[in-house]
């Protein structure tokens, strides 16, 4: 059974959602009255709307997707969007997820 399809097509839908997730949490942080916080877990925009405040999504939760195989999507996003491309240590995070997405896929496809 040849993996290339299935990847490839895993790749796409998890780059689709991950580019979802780094515009939202854009936007509520552009949105949140200060834009300081390091973690994003406590802060809390506004959403004029519904008059709740939608939630920041935790870099945790960015680099998983990630990690799932959206890092094309999220290296773009990141880009497209400016968003956590001056944070050093998430960028380390997110590039360390990214080898692992890529061997881990190199060694299905040799071994798998």
């Amino acid at each position: 059974m040849s993996w290339l399809p299935i990847i490839v097509v895993e790749t796409i839908l998890a780059s689709a959602i991950t580019i979802v997730l780094y515009w939202w949490d854009k936007r509520v942080a552009q949105s949140s009255p200060s834009n300081s916080s390091s973690s994003g877990r406590s802060r809390r925009g506004s959403d004029s709307r519904s008059g709740q405040t939608p939630r920041r999504i935790s870099e945790r939760t960015l680099l998983l997707a990630s990690l799932l195989g959206g890092w094309p999507g999220g290296w773009w996003a990141s880009r497209r969007f400016r968003h956590k491309t001056q944070k050093r240590s998430f960028r380390i995070r997110f590039v360390a997820v990214c080898m692992i997405h890529v061997v881990a896929v190199l060694c299905l496809l040799r071994f798998g």
